[in-house]
């Protein structure tokens, strides 16, 4: 019974890690970045790639523990533990309407837009006509976000794709464009996961790896809430305090169960008397 693996191996000497020498090859060459694109089966980063990699991380942070991912975390976290929190936290994010699931989901479906529009991907007209077909079938993936008119984290990183000489994308060049079309014809403009999705399928990356790169971004945001509950150990997150809470209902009452216990308790002491005469 043998299990195959291109992941690592331990080795005499030096250990290896996607086929590379660790010490031999990656040690003072490759950063933080370029090793996670290779743990979830992508390339070594060029220092160039790995900025822009980062400058995303760096543009994704929303730490504020009232989202609820975080404030999951943070409930486990004030039991004084970390680990077991940052687990919690991801675990909701499985499947979740918020977080590395959507972007995964942007990236698939900007692959998609591109391979509708062939080789028309630089036809305004081709391009509008895509749009409006979008439109007439509802809200379109990747456009709006909640609570707000505009994602500010989206503005982060058009700075730093326009700082880092990434205008020319491909997918960037094609969310660009929609982009300017949503804001003319709904008002909505392009959210992180949109965003996010287009700068890492021009590096080369999968939809499975867009996800995952997602995930590492989120990371530090729940690290951050479990280092500083696990703190705090605040109580008011294991039990509300009872001044904070107002019944409203029937009065307190005993249970027909509880009653029937009670009457058979109350006639214990008897029983017992007459056991014993």
């Amino acid at each position: 019974m043998t299990l195959k693996t291109r992941v690592a191996h331990a080795d005499r000497g030096d250990n290896r890690f996607r086929g590379f020498g660790v010490n031999a090859e990656l040690v003072g060459r490759d950063g933080w970045a370029s090793i996670f694109s290779l743990a979830i089966g992508g390339p070594r980063l060029s220092a160039q790639d790995a900025m822009i990699v980062e400058d995303m991380a760096v543009c994704s942070l929303a730490a504020d523990p009232r989202i609820w991912p975080l404030k999951m975390a943070r409930l486990v976290a004030s039991y004084g533990v970390t680990l077991p929190a940052i687990a919690v936290g991801h675990v909701a994010l499985e499947g979740a309407i918020v977080g590395p699931e959507p972007t995964g989901k942007a990236a698939e479906t900007l692959m998609g837009w591109c391979e509708r529009l062939g080789d028309r991907m630089n036809d305004a007209g081709a391009i509008e006509a895509l749009v409006d077909d979008l439109l007439s079938q509802g809200r379109a993936a990747g456009f709006g976000v909640a609570f707000r008119s505009r994602d500010e984290r989206v503005d982060g990183i058009k700075a730093c794709v326009k700082k880092r000489n990434r205008e020319d994308g491909r997918y960037w060049k094609l969310v660009m464009a929609i982009d300017a079309l949503m804001i003319e014809k709904r008002k909505v403009q392009l959210n992180l996961a949109m965003a996010s999705a287009a700068v890492l399928l021009d590096l080369g990356f999968k939809p499975t790896q867009v996800r995952m790169w997602m995930t590492a971004y989120l990371d530090v945001c729940f690290y951050a809430n479990a280092v500083e509950g696990a703190e705090q150990q605040s109580p008011v997150l294991r039990r509300l305090p009872d001044d904070a809470i107002e019944y409203v209902g029937r009065e307190p009452r005993w249970s027909p169960r509880a009653d029937a216990k009670r009457a058979l308790d109350s006639q214990a002491p008897l029983l017992a008397a007459s056991v014993f005469r």
